[in-house]
């Protein structure tokens, strides 16, 4: 299946707009898993997907768990009970463990999986809920800002309880709301300031990433923090006028590259309502063919928005 197969090209508008943000988030993604962890930092080539460190069993141009899981998340909301649908995501996660790879250890351990003892430590405080909840904000506007938080907040309180992780996924989601509704001359920090303004609480190493100007990405990569995860998406979208820019940037930070790529690539495409996603010469390795679901999960995202 090519890229542009995927692409209803019935949809118009926002409808449009929201599944080029869920095709790029896909293929930052597939892109980013060839340099996530690597032990030294490599060139990042942007004329051809990479196969992930010669794993036979991650297929060329797969997506990560990222994209599964961001899937899973938007197809269990239940629009105005952000209970049920934690427990419908819960329900359908277990389900779809045979077709996942790449789990985090957070979500191993809501899955009763095996965690490896350095890895302990993390359960609940990574930047997994985030990444999965994001894209969630596509399908609110400022108006319906109070039902995007609760709903965002459960589904990422499904897997992850640390109260950062937890505040870290409201302020990706107001990232992708914001999106839609204003022009890209706002940046991504200015847009978590406001949100910080309006959360009962929200943890000192959070404030302090957003009062800190001069944020630099850490020499040795991004690590699973939803901190340092969404410095790293602030950095990166920053520095960004393509597409192309956001992913060869994310990769080059080393560490969790698949994240930072999906969720900067998705922010930006959302941001500029572009079609360059298109012209990327590996677009078509990417497996489509294994998320056939975007086409729905933006319809989805798109009638929530629009109050239908």
């Amino acid at each position: 299946m090519t890229a542009l197969a995927l692409l209803d090209e019935s949809a118009a508008g926002l409808e449009r707009r929201i599944q080029l943000a869920l095709m790029a988030f896909a293929a930052g993604d597939a892109f980013g898993v060839a340099y996530e962890f690597l032990p030294e930092k490599a060139v990042v080539n942007l004329d051809s997907l990479s196969r992930r460190r010669e794993d036979e069993d991650w297929p060329f141009g797969g997506v990560s768990d990222d994209t599964h899981l961001s899937i899973l998340t938007i197809l269990a909301v239940q629009p105005g009970d952000p209970k049920a649908s934690a427990a419908i995501f819960l329900r359908r996660l277990r389900e779809a463990i045979p077709t996942l790879r790449g789990l985090g250890p957070t979500t191993r351990a809501a899955l009763g999986l095996a965690v490896e003892a350095r890895d302990i430590d993390l359960i609940g405080t990574t930047n997994g809920g985030m990444m999965r909840t994001a894209l969630l904000g596509l399908a609110y506007n400022e108006n319906h800002r109070f039902a995007r938080r609760a709903m965002v907040h459960a589904l990422a309180g499904a897997t992850h309880s640390d109260p950062t992780a937890l505040c870290c996924a409201v302020l990706a989601s107001s990232l992708f709301s914001h999106a839609l509704d204003h022009d890209a001359t706002t940046t991504p920090r200015e847009v978590l300031r406001y949100e910080s303004t309006e959360l009962e609480s929200v943890p000192e190493d959070v404030l302090d990433l957003l009062r800190d100007n001069e944020w630099q990405p850490p020499a040795d990569g991004i690590s699973l923090s939803p901190v340092a995860t969404l410095g790293a998406v602030i950095w990166v979208v920053g520095r960004s006028r393509t597409i192309a820019e956001t992913f060869r940037l994310s990769c080059e930070l080393g560490g969790d590259t698949d994240t930072v790529a999906a969720l900067s690539g998705g922010l930006v495409a959302a941001r500029m309502n572009s079609l360059d996603l298109l012209d990327l010469p590996w677009i078509d390795d990417v497996m489509w063919s294994e998320i056939p679901q975007v086409t729905h999960s933006s319809r989805l995202l798109a009638d929530m928005r629009a109050g239908r």
